[in-house]
């Protein structure tokens, strides 16, 4: 009964937040991260006799910016959206929670800007990362922006970037994001260093999800917490793929009571963590 409780309430106290005023979204361009030189071409050179490789530079990327009302400095979240590109919880739910909240956000368009479409798209997962640090420090330039504040949500391909960002260190250098959270995105970067992450991680998913194999075998830490929704299918919070499948077949079917439960999550854990 109590759950019962919880979950309704969690709901109506969303769709309240979901129907109130918040800035309206501008389209900003940014530069990607650059990508930087393996350690191994790093030792070839220097071993050679070379200068030192510099990487390649990042590409222009759109993306949509909104912000709670006031002038700042506010925390802010970078948003990586799903092999379905800028669909609408990404581009318009999330945001508005979030504005509310408190948090600026910025929803990048990795698919839109490379001129693809959904997955299978052949964009790799490294250009997704690239794009969430270049997000990252465009961020952390802005005046109306915590730079020591910024986190990273991800959703299936972008939550699986959100946990290889945890996993792996990609880049050395003072402005990292402070935690991040991985909704329904493959396990398999943080498993094995669940106890060296370098940011703290929430991970989120349905309990039918075919695609979460590898998080139910995750260890908790003090830097990781999992979360199984009851009853949950992957893309839990996307109204447009309700039905459908994802490129690897998995069964989507939107979920309002674990859409509701899983905002509830990461408002908890950006409390903790930010």
């Amino acid at each position: 009964m109590a759950d019962r409780y919880f979950f309704w309430g969690t709901l109506i106290l969303t769709l309240s937040l979901l129907t109130q005023d918040f800035a309206s979204a501008e389209t900003i361009k940014f530069e990607s991260g650059a990508r930087l030189p393996s350690p191994f071409q790093v030792r070839l050179a220097k071993n050679q006799g070379k200068p030192a490789p510099t990487g390649s530079p990042g590409i222009e990327v759109k993306a949509e910016f909104t912000k709670p009302k006031g002038d700042g400095p506010h925390p802010a979240i970078v948003i990586l959206h799903s092999c379905g590109g800028m669909l609408g919880h990404v581009s318009h739910d999330w945001p508005r929670f979030l504005n509310k909240l408190g948090y600026a956000v910025l929803a990048v368009d990795s698919f839109g800007s490379r001129g693809l479409g959904p997955c299978p798209n052949g964009l790799k997962l490294i250009a997704m990362i690239e794009d969430a640090f270049g997000a990252l420090d465009f961020l952390a330039r802005q005046q109306s922006i915590d730079a020591k504040r910024i986190g990273v949500f991800g959703y299936s391909k972008g939550g699986i970037a959100v946990n290889e960002i945890a996993g792996t260190e990609h880049r050395i250098s003072d402005i990292q994001f402070v935690a991040g959270i991985s909704f329904y995105g493959n396990c398999q970067p943080v498993l094995g260093v669940e106890h060296q992450l370098h940011m703290p991680v929430a991970v989120i998913y349905g309990e039918h999800d075919a695609e979460m194999e590898s998080c139910k075998k995750l260890i908790s830490s003090s830097r990781l917490e999992v979360t199984v929704l009851r009853d949950a299918y992957h893309g839990f919070d996307i109204q447009e793929s309700s039905g459908g499948t994802t490129a690897q077949g998995t069964a989507m079917r939107y979920d309002a009571v674990a859409t509701a439960k899983a905002r509830a999550i990461a408002e908890a854990f950006l409390i903790e963590n930010f």
